[in-house]
């Protein structure tokens, strides 16, 4: 996991970006018909809050919150 670096490409074949460097692409969309406007703009809101989740997940785990209390993204 890394930052898009270009130094990092050469290392490996396989390269994930860490969340706020995935999103930054996500973000650069700019959709023009409206339907996909709201398409974007939600699937922004549910990464972001995915994104949040897992964070505030990893600050204070509990049962509650795990993978076994399956809620919807």
């Amino acid at each position: 996991i890394c930052d898009n670096a270009p130094q990092f490409k050469l290392i490996t074949s396989e390269l994930a970006l860490c969340w706020v460097h995935e999103g930054r692409h996500y973000k650069k969309l700019e959709p023009t018909i409206p339907y996909h406007q709201r398409l974007h703009k939600q699937f922004l809101r549910s990464f972001w809050s995915f994104y949040h989740r897992l964070n505030a997940y990893r600050q204070q785990p509990n049962e509650g919150r795990s993978g076994s209390a399956r809620t919807s993204i």
